[in-house]
């Protein structure tokens, strides 16, 4: 929605990703009327084979290093979505709708990248031919967490990046159907499943829904690429908390639309979220004091905390945020109650 807070990340993005995608045709959506329309992508857009110089270099506080600046040699285009566009969509999924209706060619293959991805290889442009062949129609990156201005909340997306490599790995990747849903991070899909099943539905988590339907559809055959993409941490707890939120509140509203068995495996993975607070690795280390809590710790405890330790010394942050560890898990359990309050998609501060 290009919004100010989210100006610094969004030019980070577009800086690299054009400078490692040069041939790759981009196009940047942003409804009109916003913030950013007329000083920032407007300039941008007509000028838009060659941009080094034109945008603000913005990378003081980010971990990826820039890459150089080269002349482009497709175009980057802005595409306006009208205010007057279906009014009764909200957020991304609005605009994604947008340029799907006026723009997808079903025989292409397309990538929507969040405002603050930084897409951190090629590997998934020489996928795309090989699981064409073999009848595969959408896949997700890897997610790799970079700091904002929170280092607690960049430790909390660690998790992110162990979920996405075991329990997401097993369901988009071995099983090829994403029974838990696909992420936003740079998701990759044919224009026809795109014309097909589209984001004209009204939801705060589009591409959960789109995943639903597609899956409901019998359409859904997936891969997980080996293309890595760094995402901003949140830059407060705060701002994590809404983030989380909404995803929990988006997800179960749209479970009555999954088949039964995503809406089972969703419902259980959602209602262990919430009791998470009482049985996994916020209190676990408490068990052992029951007489059967030893069992049940190593079960369901013990894993998400050997995850943060290892990524708390192998990213070389302060090890005192290893006694930090439960306080976070207390965190993760209660987000989602700052979903209810929720009326509306959520954008937080990516600067």
């Amino acid at each position: 929605m290009a919004s100010k807070s989210v100006r610094n990340s969004l030019i980070e993005c577009i800086e690299q990703t054009s400078a490692r995608f040069p041939g790759i045709p981009l196009s940047i959506l942003v409804d009109q009327g916003s913030m950013l329309l007329t000083d920032l992508l407007l300039p941008l857009a007509s000028n838009s084979i060659g941009i080094s110089g034109l945008l603000p270099t913005m990378f003081m506080s980010s971990t990826i290093a820039p890459r150089p600046a080269g002349k482009r040699i497709a175009p980057i285009k802005v595409v306006v979505v009208p205010t007057l566009y279906r009014q009764d969509l909200v957020g991304k999924g609005r605009a994604m709708n947008y340029f799907i209706e006026s723009r997808v060619e079903e025989d292409k293959w397309y990538s929507f990248i969040d405002d603050d991805n930084i897409i951190l290889d090629s590997s998934m442009l020489y996928e795309i031919p090989y699981y064409e062949k073999k009848g595969y129609v959408a896949c997700n990156l890897l997610i790799v967490p970079r700091e904002g201005k929170s280092k607690t909340a960049h430790i909390m997306d660690y998790i992110r990046r162990f979920d996405d490599m075991t329990i997401f790995r097993f369901f988009t990747g071995i099983c090829k159907k994403p029974m838990l849903g696909l992420h936003g991070e740079v998701l990759i899909v044919t224009g026809s499943i795109l014309k097909e099943i589209g984001y004209h539905r009204r939801t705060l988590t589009e591409d959960f829904r789109f995943t639903a339907e597609s899956i409901k559809q019998g359409k859904m055959k997936t891969w997980q690429s080996s293309t890595k993409v760094s995402i901003k941490s949140a830059n407060s707890i705060h701002d994590l908390l809404k983030q989380r939120g909404r995803w929990f509140k988006g997800i179960s509203m749209d479970l009555k639309f999954c088949t039964p068995a995503m809406g089972g495996i969703v419902g259980l993975r959602m209602a262990l979220w919430i009791l998470g607070i009482f049985g996994s690795w916020a209190l676990s280390p408490l068990w052992i004091f029951w007489s059967d809590g030893a069992y049940w710790f190593l079960i369901g405890g013990v894993c998400p905390w050997i995850v943060l330790i290892v990524e708390i010394i192998r990213n070389k942050q302060p090890l005192y945020y290893i006694l930090c560890i439960p306080l976070m898990g207390i965190l993760e359990s209660i987000s989602p109650w700052f979903g209810l309050k929720q009326k509306k998609f959520v954008v937080i501060d990516k600067n």
